[in-house]
């Protein structure tokens, strides 16, 4: 069963050079390590909220085998030693992972549209962790799913990703959305289009954390 894997990383200390000096190390050095060894790169961004000094990276693989073979062989490449040695030298790099279980068909649409098409403007997406009740998890997710349909289908944005943690923290689901064009993600509006189904989710996913992502140069999603 195909799987998502979330790595967030935290960049230190917060300032432009250590992230940058990050950003270099990725494309330069991580990215091509990855391909070698099996990793399928869906998208790296930039996170603004909470902790400065994140990014977001999505990857994808066939099964837990898959990605267990592919930690294996990056493990045994050996080729980031030294590329590591001079990261160290600007910056410091904590990460955390996540494995999630793909929700939804919206989700599967909205990916390949987005890779597929070349965005006149620089996108903007979103990433909404939403903590589920346990009595509650499995009318949560057809709710999100429901979310997800709607705004496909009334131009409100899409979702490019959607999965449930299967190992990490939980119960919750991840949902990464690209915004619309015209979106103003900051901007107050009294009336929510998505408000009717908002207020049936809280019933079963009383809490919810949302996060702004700004796609980094060797993200495939853009």
């Amino acid at each position: 069963m195909t799987i998502l894997v979330e790595a967030r990383h935290i960049v230190r200390p917060i300032t432009a050079a250590a992230f940058n000096a990050y950003v270099d190390f990725y494309a330069n050095d991580v990215m091509p390590a990855l391909q070698r060894n099996g990793f399928e790169l869906l998208g790296a961004w930039k996170r603004s909220g909470g902790a400065m000094g994140q990014d977001v990276v999505l990857y994808r693989f066939a099964s837990l085998a898959d990605y267990e073979r592919a930690q294996a062989s990056l493990a045994a490449d050996g080729s980031l030693g030294s590329a590591i040695g001079g990261l160290l030298e600007q910056a410091e790099m904590a990460e955390t992972t996540k494995i999630g279980s793909p929700l939804g068909g919206a989700a599967e649409r909205g990916l390949a549209a987005a890779l597929r098409e070349a965005p006149r403007h620089a996108r903007t997406y979103s990433q909404v962790v939403t903590k589920l009740i346990f009595s509650g998890q499995l009318r949560a997710l057809e709710l999100l799913e429901e979310m997800a349909v709607f705004a496909e289908a009334k131009g409100l944005g899409a979702v490019v990703a959607s999965y449930s943690t299967t190992t990490g923290p939980g119960p919750e689901a991840t949902q990464i959305w690209r915004l619309a064009e015209d979106a103003d993600p900051l901007g107050y509006e009294r009336d929510d289009p998505f408000a009717p189904l908002v207020e049936t989710l809280r019933q079963v996913a009383p809490e919810e954390e949302r996060y702004w992502l700004s796609p980094l140069p060797y993200s495939p999603l853009q």
